[in-house]
């Protein structure tokens, strides 16, 4: 994949800092049987700048979230991972304000065929607030 986007370190520089925000979600996806959710994956917490949102795209939404540091080995402080419990629910602590994503992969097994899908969500999280 080759970036048309130029990795600018002053635009990310708020990214590496700690900040008073806490994120909480839950990464989930209906199926004909029921829910599954990402328990015992990883989700990535991405600062949702030019640079990455191009990254996201071309890599298909991250299929798998851990290909998100195969950008490039520089970024990884910049990417926050935390990782689902056993009812999808993750959380991410002191989280900077600005734009964020989230990539989670929900995905099973049925016989000898998985299933599945990456989700991406964008949000932004102003100053000192729980985001759920």
């Amino acid at each position: 994949m080759q970036m048309q986007t130029k990795f600018d370190p002053t635009e990310h520089r708020p990214y590496l800092g700690v900040g008073n925000n806490n994120i909480k979600g839950q990464a989930f996806l209906a199926q004909h049987s029921g829910i599954v959710t990402c328990a015992g994956n990883d989700v990535l917490l991405v600062p949702a700048t030019t640079f990455f949102r191009e990254a996201i795209t071309g890599l298909n939404g991250f299929r798998k979230p851990q290909t998100a540091e195969k950008i490039d080995a520089a970024f990884k402080p910049m990417i926050r991972r935390g990782q689902c419990d056993a009812q999808g629910n993750f959380s991410f602590q002191k989280v900077p304000d600005g734009a964020w994503f989230i990539l989670a992969d929900v995905n099973w097994a049925a016989g000898s065929n998985n299933f599945g899908s990456p989700l991406v969500r964008q949000f932004n999280i102003p100053h000192g607030r729980t985001r759920a």
